[in-house]
């Protein structure tokens, strides 16, 4: 998107990310522009199966870490505008329980329902 976004063939409005994002700091945020709701951000996640065994999890997480904290994949992390925090797994487990609830609530707020 960011190429159509700098072609000028798109002209965002506002992000749905709590802050500006780096490449487009010009683009204001959805709270910024007035509107109150959820912070909507995108993440991505590498998971195992529930009964992984625990050092295994650990070695996953230390070489993945690695790997993203290398300065080549780091630079082409910002260059997609992608903003990498990392966690450790219960982090990340928490962080997805807490975007579990906010959504629950944001989809029954709105009525909602599967079909």
């Amino acid at each position: 998107m960011s190429t159509a976004i700098k072609a000028g063939h798109i002209r965002p409005i506002f992000v749905t990310s709590a802050k500006r994002q780096p490449l487009f700091p010009e683009i204001p945020t959805l709270h910024e522009s007035g509107f109150r709701g959820p912070v909507a951000e995108e993440w991505w996640g590498i998971l195992a199966p529930a009964r992984t065994p625990r050092p295994l999890v650990n070695k996953l997480n230390a070489e993945i870490t690695r790997i993203f904290n290398e300065p080549d994949v780091q630079e082409r992390i910002r260059k997609l505008g992608i903003d990498y925090i990392g966690s450790a797994p219960e982090g990340f487990g928490t962080f997805m329980q807490q975007e579990a609830v906010k959504w629950e609530k944001v989809i029954k707020n709105a009525g909602i329902k599967p079909e």
